[in-house]
């Protein structure tokens, strides 16, 4: 059995081919994993300042409703 070496050249170009599409497909997919993790960091500090802003309301009407009750006690 007898292998030409221009064949296994070929094969290996092949493989290289293949292996540097499979580098830029990670690639792709770290880029897109960074973007999501930076849109999910904003989106988590949206929803805590948004929590906070309803907190500091909920706040205050917790004290406008203590001072109603202690008004009519």
């Amino acid at each position: 059995m007898r292998d030409d070496g221009g064949e296994i050249l070929a094969h290996l170009r092949g493989l290289r081919a293949a292996v540097d599409r499979l580098r830029n497909g990670v690639g792709q997919l770290e880029r897109r994993i960074s973007a999501a993790e930076k849109a999910l960091a904003g989106a988590a500090d949206d929803a805590r300042r948004r929590f906070d802003a309803i907190d500091a309301e909920l706040g205050g009407q917790d004290a406008k409703l203590e001072r109603i009750i202690a008004e009519m006690s």
